[in-house]
C-alpha cells in the first residue's frame, strides 16, 4: 500500500487539538483515540454503538463486525476508555 501513517509526534498534535471541554470537542477526541489507538477501519466507527462495549477478564472490549461479517474484538486501552466514557458523560449517554 502506498498510504503513510502518522509519525508519533504528528499523532500527538492532532490529538491535542480538539477541545474536550466542549461536547463536540470531547466527540472529535473519543473517534481521533479510537481510529489511531485501536485502528478500526472508517465504517467499522461509523457502526459505533455504546452495546458493543463491555468487559471481559477485566479489560474493556469492542465486538465489531470486521470484513466478512467476521467478529473481531478489540481490547480498548484505558486512555481510550476513558475518551470514550468522557465523551458519553458531556453527551448525557
Amino acid at each position: 500500500s502506498s498510504t503513510e501513517g502518522f509519525t508519533d509526534e504528528e499523532v500527538r498534535r492532532i490529538l491535542a487539538l480538539p477541545n474536550v471541554h466542549t461536547r463536540t470537542g470531547a466527540q472529535h477526541y473519543a473517534i481521533l483515540m479510537t481510529l489511531f489507538h485501536c485502528g478500526l477501519r472508517r465504517g467499522e466507527l461509523c457502526s459505533l454503538r455504546t452495546s458493543l462495549i463491555s468487559e471481559e477478564r477485566g479489560h474493556w472490549i469492542l465486538k465489531l463486525q470486521g470484513k466478512g461479517n467476521r467478529e473481531r474484538i478489540v481490547v480498548l486501552v484505558p486512555e481510550v476508555f476513558r475518551a470514550l466514557r468522557h465523551h458519553m458523560r458531556m453527551n448525557g449517554k
